[in-house]
């Protein structure tokens, strides 16, 4: 899952920009980072090609 940087600050350790779905697992998982109020879920949108596999 990919996670689109929402923010107006940061957690320590993290980008301060979307997070690809590697990232989000290398920086302790979607739900912490969601919890931050700095990510939410990039949901794809029309015209978008969903990722299937969950990378």
């Amino acid at each position: 899952m990919t996670l689109k940087y929402v923010g107006a600050g940061f957690v320590p350790g993290v980008p301060a920009r979307d997070l690809t779905a590697e990232e989000v697992e290398g920086h302790g998982g979607a739900k912490a980072l969601i919890a931050s109020g700095l990510y939410v879920e990039d949901k794809p949108t029309a015209g978008k090609k969903a990722d299937k596999d969950g990378e």
